[in-house]
């Protein structure tokens, strides 16, 4: 009987939050910026395979009023999921182009294997 493997990556993902109007307030912007942060969150849930379990989610100040999120995810089985399936979830590399609505980017700033 084989081994199984486990990692934990921990996800850098960057929004791609629509321009907003002019004259849009700081304030305005920040309960924007929390709406967007309220669906990615919402979609990144709704991922369902098997052998993947997603952790905390944290936002987190970027720059200039821009926050990102920091997401935890375990692989349950290397076998069975890639590193390069979960980032595939949100960004296409070899495209270079987003896969999920709202999502500008996704790094990962971990990969630990447990």
């Amino acid at each position: 009987m084989s081994k199984l493997t486990k990692s934990q990556l921990i996800l850098r993902i960057q929004p791609d939050l629509p321009d907003g109007p002019e004259d849009e307030t700081p304030e305005q912007m920040a309960k924007r910026m929390d709406e967007h942060l309220d669906m990615l969150e919402k979609q990144i849930r709704e991922i369902s395979i098997e052998h993947l379990n997603w952790g905390d989610i944290r936002r987190e100040e970027h720059a200039y009023g821009v926050k990102i999120l920091r997401a935890i995810a375990t692989i349950t089985d290397d076998s069975k999921v890639s590193l390069d399936q979960v980032v595939g979830l949100f960004y296409n590399e070899d495209e270079d182009e987003p896969v999920m609505n709202g999502v500008s980017s996704c790094t990962v700033e971990a990969w630990n294997k447990l």
